[in-house]
């Protein structure tokens, strides 16, 4: 029996090398991949505070600047891969210029890393040891290539999906994404969640039997560049106190709200909105009472219009939600 096992699987000394081996590779390969994913972390949160700042604060900016920007960062990444691979081939790598672009690419990309680069080079070398240089990079780079593409898979599904463009929709003909054939629960309070975001605007229920609709609008910090080109904030004489310069600021930005938005029920245009300030857990905004008194039995829809002040001082206005509901008499 144990000259079978002998024959079968060799010598002891042999098979906890190759188990030596092996194990040094796995665990190589799964501190490199935890480190990526530290690093793509990183990257994600950067990334991600960086957008939603930059179309928060400067929104008219990045909407002009993010096709240019997505454009280099394309042919950047192309170039980039393109370099790295030619580099990769000593071949090639032999040539000055390839040499000089693959150096250039590789010292001006661990910033890519977010300090991740030292320790993953130390892992490299010193977990790498036990087997073909070749070998272990061309398993790692196969790893890293997989868990990359399903990293940037999932993000892009997500990122489809919030602009309309479901791509894992099993259901061939359920909504694109139009607003005019899909309800949104969010606009309704009674069927929100408790904890749930509200959007950019909200009334109390999509069944609506009330004598006044409870409009919330949501104020949105990237607003505050529509509206800084329209409010102005009054000056008040030194001797006014503070409790009495309130009420004069808050009435100026209430009149500033009411001219940047524009309520319409149906085709009527309601001129006479008054607005009050209120915050919740979830949002801050403005709330109006609107008399159901116009709105036909059945459905109705609520539009709200935002000011376009790029085409100031000819008023404008754009759409900025509409929000069904249905009237029902007591």
């Amino acid at each position: 029996m144990a000259e079978m096992y002998k024959q079968k699987f060799g010598s002891l000394d042999s098979y906890i090398v190759r188990l030596d081996k092996l194990c040094s590779q796995i665990f190589s390969i799964a501190f490199v991949l935890v480190l990526f994913s530290i690093m793509m972390a990183f990257l994600y949160l950067l990334g991600f505070v960086a957008t939603i700042g930059f179309k928060t604060y400067l929104p008219t900016i990045y909407e002009k600047t993010k096709p240019i920007f997505l454009v280099l960062f394309g042919l950047v990444w192309l170039f980039s891969m393109a370099i790295m691979v030619a580099g990769y081939n000593e071949k090639y790598r032999e040539k000055p210029i390839i040499k000089r672009l693959y150096k250039g690419v590789i010292e001006k990309s661990t910033f890519l890393y977010m300090g991740m680069y030292k320790p993953v080079q130390y892992i490299n070398f010193t977990f790498g040891s036990n087997m073909p240089h070749k070998k272990y990079f061309k398993s790692v780079i196969i790893i890293g290539l997989i868990f990359f593409t399903i990293s940037m898979g999932i993000y892009a599904t997500k990122l489809l999906e919030h602009a309309g463009i479901p791509m894992m929709e099993s259901r061939n003909y359920f909504s694109s994404g139009s607003v005019e054939y899909k309800i949104n629960s969010g606009y309704y309070d009674s069927q929100r969640g408790e904890m749930e975001q509200i959007p950019e605007a909200s009334i109390q229920s999509d069944v609506i039997q009330d004598p006044f609709l409870k409009l919330f609008i949501n104020y949105s910090k990237y607003l505050d560049e529509d509206l800084s080109k329209i409010c102005k904030e009054p000056i008040f004489a030194d001797s006014l106190r503070n409790s009495q310069k309130r009420p004069l600021r808050d009435k100026a930005r209430i009149d500033c709200m009411t001219e940047y938005f524009q309520i319409t029920l149906n085709d009527s245009t309601i001129s006479s909105t008054e607005f009050f300030f209120e915050e919740t857990a979830q949002a801050k905004g403005i709330k109006s009472y609107l008399s159901t008194e116009k709105c036909k039995i059945g459905r109705n829809t609520l539009f709200i219009k935002t000011l376009q002040t790029d085409s100031l001082p000819k008023k404008v206005w754009g759409d900025y939600v509409a929000i069904p509901f249905w009237f029902s008499k007591d």
